[in-house]
């Protein structure tokens, strides 16, 4: 085919069609596609520095820990020393479960410590390997809620440590 020989006008003439083409898909796009983040600015309070330790009240920490074997319960609060005496100690014979009057027994027990820790609702029990499911188990529902006739002021009425779990788990 023949061709038509280019001439110096339009060698320096700029094609601005396709530049034109790529400018009206890629705008829209690029606007389309920007995503608007607010700023939000949060408050923040935080504490007061102390000078010295001496000046810091730290309230004393709780830690109940109900210690169960095949033979006994052991409720130890606050024990921080190894060896240290256990708050209560309930011998547990017989193969086949609790009675009623050990359960009671226990149950009393942590009213008396509910009653002076009205705030608190954790308890961490600690079962040895050998003790059976239904013995946690009726531990655990003696641990959670209140029976008719514990009157423990500051409370609800119905939960008495309703955060029960097993030693090494933690608590919220």
């Amino acid at each position: 085919m023949f061709r038509k020989p280019v001439t110096q006008e339009e060698l320096q003439e700029l094609n601005l069609t396709p530049f034109l083409d790529v400018m009206i898909v890629l705008i829209p796009f690029l606007m389309l596609s920007v995503s608007f983040t607010a700023v939000v600015a949060v408050k923040a309070s935080l504490p007061v520095p102390v000078k010295s330790v001496e000046q810091a009240i730290l309230p004393p920490p709780f830690d109940l820990v109900a210690q169960v074997t095949p033979d006994t319960i052991k409720l130890y609060l606050n024990s921080r020393t190894p060896g240290e005496a256990p708050e209560f100690t309930l011998a547990t014979p017989g193969a086949e479960g609790y009675s009623d009057e050990q359960l009671q027994a226990f149950h009393t027990k942590l009213v008396a410590i509910k009653k002076d820790h009205p705030g608190e609702s954790r308890l961490a029990l600690d079962a040895a390997p050998s003790v059976p499911m239904e013995r946690i188990a009726q531990l655990m529902d003696q641990t959670r809620t209140q029976m008719t006739g514990d009157a423990i002021p500051g409370t609800n009425g119905t939960d008495l440590f309703p955060s029960v779990a097993l030693k090494g788990v933690y608590v919220p």
